[in-house]
This record gives structure tokens, sequence and C-alpha cells, in this order.
């Protein structure tokens, strides 16, 4: 028998082991492929268990090499790998120690595809990991861990910084407005505080950043022009039907220099000359107006440097029976300058200002014009006034001590002039506190916002969901809550344990109402 033959004879069969012989699986994961062993797979996981147990039919097995792989579809490579090293750790030789993020992505997979052992043991090692509360709870609300949910908001409201914007989106309208009521529980009531002069005002400038520089309405001497800001916030005043602030409006426009056409044009014709009769009635007692035929005609020569200024492009171009508009709409008409000089004259002059029919027969443009020519020509003649004394010159060289003195009638003039607008406008504190957030934020009035944000993070109760939705905006509703943060670490700065000592039990049960309470 030759020694080939003999070998053959003698050879064992060769069996695969039960245990040890392990087939490999290839997945494909965001155009990554992983090779690991099938066994874990269709041991721990009913889902894949059942999948690789399916007939294969005529097509090769899935999975059973690269060039045909089993896809893992709406799976993370990262979360994948995290799976990985978990069912399949490559240091053998002591405890798996992970960190949240990727015990979380074990978990998550773990769930998906039904590995049962799996999720138990991320269960267990997670909250030995260090991880943010936040991501505790949504982890907990994703995962049904119910468990986890009370630690996780006993630190948040023990830490010392507050929930931030991005924090709360995450979270949700009612659990970071609970959590933040939980913290201010630490805040003793208004009446117990003592904050320094300007700190609560320093406090909200610098949490939110906002152009604290518009807003101002402090009255302005005669000789400061109106600027778009003055405009823009009459506007909105009316806009909103806001009485108090229109008021103020109002009052401004009656001490500046004199509407020009373009300001006139962007306020319309009716309060453009509304705010001309309210100055001429800041004016009242002025000695301008004629009584002499000899004042007239210096009057008239006084006045005739005055309407050429104003009046020129008119006068560029070129009727004693009808009345003085009708006179002067046929002289621009007919351009006959000396009728125009002569109607413009007589309007000037006159003891009453021009009217809102007047000023609609004339335009726009002429209307200004008239009543700019009258300012003038009130304080050209008053100037040449004499003998003057001392306090009337004073008054003269500087308006604001008139006006000043005749604010009782300068008010009583605006109700008289702007009566109906004003009487159906409520006052600035007859609007909830919400939307004077709003209107105060959405068009950038700097001290409107102080005054709301301040009156919000001061009073006895928070801002309610309700409120914070109103708001409409996360990084606004928690900065409030920041505020009054800072107040309660103010407040109770002498106690530096107060926070961590609290007990928080009560207000956690009351506010947020844990499924696990």
């Amino acid at each position: 028998m030759s020694p080939e033959k003999q070998t053959s004879k003698n050879r064992t069969p060769q069996i695969r082991n039960d245990m040890y012989y392990l087939d490999s699986v290839t997945f494909l994961v965001e155009g990554q492929l992983f090779k690991v062993p099938r066994y874990s797979f269709v041991k721990d996981s009913s889902v894949f268990r059942t999948a690789f147990n399916l007939p294969p039919g005529d097509l090769k097995a899935e999975g059973s090499s690269d060039g045909n792989p089993f896809r893992l579809d709406g799976v993370k490579s990262r979360d994948f790998q995290r799976l990985l090293k978990v069912i399949y750790p490559l240091d053998t030789g002591s405890h798996l120690v992970l960190p949240w993020e990727e015990w979380l992505s074990a978990l998550r997979l773990a769930t998906m595809y039904d590995f049962s052992r799996i999720r138990q043991l991320a269960i267990e090692e997670m909250p030995k990991c260090k991880a943010d509360p936040v991501q505790v709870i949504l982890a907990a609300s994703e995962f049904s861990l119910d468990d986890w949910i009370l630690p996780a908001y006993y630190q948040l409201a023990r830490r010392p910084q507050s929930l931030s914007a991005s924090d709360a989106q995450l979270l949700g309208w009612d659990t970071a407005v609970g959590i933040a009521h939980v913290r201010g529980d630490l805040l003793p009531p208004p009446s117990a505080w003592s904050l320094p002069p300007g700190w609560l005002e320093k406090v909200i400038k610098d949490t939110f950043p906002l152009p604290w520089n518009f807003g101002s309405w402090v009255g302005m001497p005669e000789t400061v022009p109106i600027e778009d800001e003055d405009l823009r916030k009459l506007l909105l005043a009316k806009e909103h039907k806001l009485k108090d602030w229109a008021l103020q409006s109002y009052r401004k426009m009656a001490r500046c220099k004199p509407l020009s056409v373009e300001h006139a044009k962007r306020l319309g014709l009716e309060t453009a000359v509304q705010i001309y009769q309210v100055r001429e009635a800041f004016s009242k007692g002025s000695t301008f107006h004629p009584t002499t035929d000899d004042d007239t005609t210096k009057t008239r020569e006084t006045l005739a440097p005055i309407i050429q200024d104003i009046f020129a492009q008119e006068l560029e171009g070129g009727v004693g029976e009808w009345g003085v508009v009708e006179r002067i709409c046929v002289a621009k008409e007919r351009k006959v300058k000396s009728w125009l000089m002569q109607g413009y004259a007589e309007l000037t002059e006159r003891k009453h200002p021009i009217c809102f029919d007047e000023a609609s027969q004339l335009g726009l443009e002429t209307a200004v014009g008239i009543c700019q020519a009258r300012e003038r020509a009130r304080e050209t003649v008053s100037a040449l006034q004499a003998p003057m004394t001392f306090e009337q010159h004073a008054a003269f060289m500087n308006p604001m001590a008139v006006i000043n003195a005749k604010d009782e009638t300068a008010e009583a003039a605006i109700h008289r002039i702007m009566g109906p607008e004003l009487d159906q406008m409520p006052a600035f504190k007859d609007f909830p506190l919400v939307q004077r957030i709003i209107i105060a934020k959405s068009n950038n009035i700097g001290s409107w916002m102080i005054e709301a944000y301040s009156e919000m993070v001061t009073r006895a109760r928070p801002p309610t969901v309700e409120e914070c939705k109103k708001l409409a905006c996360w990084d606004t509703s928690m900065k409030i809550f920041q505020v009054r943060d800072k107040i309660a670490s103010y407040v109770c700065e002498r106690d530096k344990r107060r926070r961590l000592d609290h007990n928080f039990d009560a207000v956690i049960e009351r506010v947020l109402r844990s499924p696990s309470l």
C-alpha cells in the first residue's frame, strides 16, 4: 500500500465547533463597511435573528461579502461603531468604561434592534457617567426611563447656572419653564430684596444684547431739529394707539424746530397740521399779530424775505373777492407771482393758523411752508420788540424757559387739538406686560424694554408657560429667568450653600409633575 493511501486512510474527519466557529457578516452603514462575527447579532437580537434566517432565494445571502453587504439605512456609522464596542470590546482585559455619549448611542441602537442584554447593560452603566442633566432628561423621555428624571431635576435646580435658550428649546416650554420656576423657589418675595440703585438695570443690559441707546424721550429746545427717530416713535405710537407715547411725541415736536416737508409727508397732512396748531398753542401770548396799519406794513416788510425763502420754488414761476385759500390756488394755477405773495402774506399774518380743510386745498408742501413762515415771522417780530426786560430777553434766547413755564397750558392745548385721537388710546401701562415687551423689543426702543423687563423680573409671580409662548422666543424667555436667577444669587449671597441645601422636593412635585413622582 502506498504512503499516500495509508495517510488518507488514517486522517481524522474535520468538523466545525458549535460554539467557536463563527460566521462573519458585513454591514454597510453610511458608506462604511463593518465585518464582524454574526453570532451575537443572531443570539441577542430578535430583529437580526429573523433577518438572517430568511432564505436568500436565488441571490447570495446578504451580508456575506463586501460586494453584497447588509445595509443599515437610517443609522449613523458613529453610533453603530459604538454599539460594536459594547458587543465586541477590543480591550478585554479590563471593565468596559465608556463616556455618556457612547453609551447613549449603544442604548439607542440596542433599543431599535431589540438587543435586550445590551440595553440593560447601558441602563446600568449610564448613571455612573458624568452627563449634562438636560441630556439625561431627554434620554429618559426617549427610552421611558422615569427613574432618571427626578435626579436630573435636582441637578438643574441646584447648579449655579440657569437654563440656556438652547437647553430650554430641547426640553420644551413646559419643562423649561417648570425648571425655572423650581429654581425661582429660592427667591424671597420682592419686599425682602435690597438691590443697590442701578444694579437691576445693569443686569438687564448685560443679559439682553439690545440697542439700549434708543428710546430717549427728553424734551429738546427749539434749536434742535426733529430727527427721523422722533417721527418713527410717533408713527409707532399711533399704530399701536398708545396714548402716553403719543403725548410724549407731540410734546417733543412742539418744542423742536418746525416740521420739514419731508417729515410732514411721513406723518400725513392731518397730523402735520395738528402739530403746527400745537406749536402755536405753545407760543400763546406772543405779540406777533399786527394791531395797526403801521404794524401791518412793518410786519409785511419783515415777512417778505421769509416768504421768499420758504416758497422760493413756487415763486420762481410767477383776485380780491375770493377767500385767501382760493386766491392762492388761482394764483398758483395762473402763475401770478404778486397774487401768490399777497395770499401767502395774508395767511402768515392772520391771527388763527390754517385749519385742516385749508391745508387740504393748499396741498401738503404749501401748508407746511405757511406754518413754517408763521413760526419764523413770530420769532423775528418778537426779537425786534423793544424795550425788553432781562427776563424777556432770557426767555427769548432760551425758548425752553417759556415752554417749561407753560407746560400746563401746552398739555391742555394738546388734549384740545388731539383730543378725539388721544381719547381712543389706552395708556402704555394698561397693555399686558408681555405685549409691552413684544412691542418694545420689535421696535428696538431701549427705554421701554428696560421698563417692561424690570417689571417682569421683579414681580412676585414668574413668567408662565403661556406668557413665554406669547413671547415666541426661547432666548428672551430664558434670559428673563436668568435675570431672576441673578437676583436670587444676589439676595442670597451671604449664604453660599443655600441653593445646594435647599429642599426642592415639594416644588418639583408641584411644578414639574414628573411621571416618576
